[in-house]
């Protein structure tokens, strides 16, 4: 077995120690601070259905899995390759051009085959899932093999592996037979031409002795152009993304009374922090979700995401903050509103519905430059902070509220012509911008725009403002 996948389980092994029991009633229990289980070997809430959604800058997987009254397991794998963008189909409308990610989706049809004897070994039924940056599926025993997999993507590379490992938990040695899976498909799209590989890498045979393991990857990967499969490394893959996983859980540690708050709290920064993505914008956070990648958003990426990543102190995190702002800064517009995303690698705006963006701008960039606290990136994106400003300035009515076609629900619900969210983020983006010109020395900018946030204060409570059944409510 290789050293680096022997450290790897040491380290599974001790995410998943330790267990905290929550209540009868919840599927999963606390492990430990790494991670969740949850032991269907006494569940009788069967079936069920889950997902989870992992990535790294050149791939996101939504693995889907469904566990039935006996507790068998399938599992679907949504593999997403952001930057490879495909051509529409002719039975496509024409927006779909803003979603046209190369992806597969795989189920268990293509596992390798196991052979015992004159068996072949299926997985037992599931006896626990856990969750600790990665998701693994233990099964129970079969034929004294037990197999437990484990799928995580790759950080750096165009691919996720399926790590199995197999361990004879049986008194006697066994001789085991495999048959490698493997699919190959390719498409030509935008960027050149794209292969997509479905391959596991277990030996013809060998002997497991008793009481001992072996393991193999199963890899779903794509390669562009000249880029070689032969380039997956599952080692390597593995000890990048417990590194990350260790550098995320250090960061930013949340303790309350509350362990599952707490880990709630691990699990956001996790996930927030994994969904940054290689593009022609440079490394920037996307959405994900299936739909929202290689692209960046004025909530998003600018109000949500980038003023976040300077408290969890996580260098890729800052500095896919600083390209998502620098490259709003770069559009900004002569006239009118700025567009409210970029996507497909920042190729479209998306300029025909004003939410209030500039509002968000104003708050997101001056909340980011404060927590970043680098004086020379505040006075290189001040430009971007004071546009904002001044177009929320400029586009009021009569009452002071800020004008704008919607909020950030796009329509969703009805709000008029000005709204209390975008106000509301104007009002933040002032008090803000306000300490950031005092930091960078813009006095008078300082003043005038204290004097403004003093100004709006009396905006949203006089314009907003309202009693309902006897209660004072904004």
């Amino acid at each position: 077995m290789k050293l680096v996948f022997i450290v790897f389980i040491l380290i599974l092994q001790s995410f998943i120690a330790n267990g905290q029991d929550t209540t009868s009633n919840d599927y999963w229990r606390i492990a430990n601070d790494q991670g969740i289980v949850w032991d269907l070997t006494k569940e009788d809430r069967l079936p069920h259905s889950e997902n989870i959604e992992m990535a790294g800058l050149k791939v996101a997987t939504i693995i889907y899995y469904d566990v039935d009254e006996n507790r068998n397991l399938s599992i679907e794998r949504d593999v997403i390759f952001p930057q490879l963008r495909t051509y529409n189909k002719s039975d496509q409308p024409d927006w779909k051009k803003y979603r046209a990610y190369y992806r597969k989706r795989i189920n268990d049809d293509l596992l390798p085959s196991i052979t015992l004897g004159h068996k072949t070994i299926v997985p037992g039924p599931i006896d626990s899932i856990s969750i600790n940056g990665m998701i693994t599926f233990h099964h129970a025993p079969v034929e004294g093999l037990q197999i437990s997999r484990i799928i995580f993507p790759s950080p750096e590379e165009r691919y996720i592996v399926e790590e199995w490992e197999i361990k004879n938990t049986d008194s006697l040695d066994k001789k085991l037979h495999f048959k490698n899976s493997h699919l190959q498909s390719g498409e030509k799209g935008y960027n050149g031409d794209y292969t997509f590989y479905v391959k596991s890498q277990a030996p013809e045979q060998v002997d497991i002795f008793a009481q001992q393991s072996m393991h193999f990857p199963v890899y779903y990967g794509a390669t562009l152009n000249t880029e070689s499969p032969e380039d997956f490394d599952d080692d390597k893959a593995i000890m990048q993304r417990v590194n990350y996983i260790l550098e995320i859980h250090n960061n930013l540690v949340l303790e309350t009374p509350d362990p599952v708050i707490n880990k709630l709290f691990y699990f956001s920064k996790l996930r927030a922090a994994e969904s940054i993505f290689s593009s022609a914008m440079g490394s920037v956070h996307s959405p994900g979700g299936g739909n929202y990648y290689v692209g960046i958003w004025a909530n998003d990426q600018i109000e949500y995401s980038g003023p976040f990543f300077p408290y969890l102190g996580y260098i890729l995190g800052n500095q896919a903050a600083e390209n998502a702002y620098r490259h709003f800064q770069k559009n900004i517009p002569e006239e009118g509103h700025i567009p409210y995303s970029f996507e497909v690698d920042g190729n479209f705006p998306m300029t025909h519905l004003d939410r209030g963006d500039a509002a968000m701008i104003a708050y997101g960039t001056t909340h980011y430059l404060l927590a970043r606290g680098d004086k020379d990136i505040g006075s290189s994106l001040w430009p971007l902070v004071e546009w904002s400003i001044e177009y929320c300035h400029n586009n009021r009515n009569d009452g002071g509220a800020v004008i704008s076609e919607s909020d950030e629900m796009e329509g969703r619900i009805t709000t008029g012509t000005a709204n209390l969210s975008t106000s509301s983020l104007y009002y933040g983006g002032l008090k803000y911008a306000s300490r950031l010109a005092k930091a960078i020395g813009k006095q008078d900018h300082a003043v005038v725009y204290k004097e403004r946030q003093d100004e709006m204060k009396g905006v949203i409570e006089n314009y907003f403002g309202a009693t309902i059944r006897r209660f004072r409510n904004l």
